[in-house]
């Protein structure tokens, strides 16, 4: 849990990351960081082979997750946030 604006670092992996968000006065909203495949991936082949590609798709460690991403959350109309 983080609070925001915020960055965080994630591990590679071939999972998908689902992300919750909520905030007074506004709607929860939920989103997905996909994890994609690498553009490395090509040169690694080459150099590790078969073998290189086997380790590096079972450990995670030919995808990434994008650098930024974005969920939008939308204001409640007419609601007025609690006094700290």
């Amino acid at each position: 849990m983080v609070q925001t604006p915020a960055s965080f670092v994630l591990d590679k992996s071939q999972h998908n990351i689902s992300v919750s968000c909520k905030k007074e006065c506004y709607q929860d909203a939920v989103g997905i960081i996909p994890s994609h495949t690498d553009t490395m991936t090509a040169g690694n082949v080459l150099v590790g082979g078969v073998v290189g590609l086997a380790v590096d798709a079972a450990s995670g460690a030919m995808n990434k997750y994008n650098d930024t991403n974005q969920i939008s959350m939308v204001p409640i109309p007419a609601c007025k946030p609690k006094p700290i």
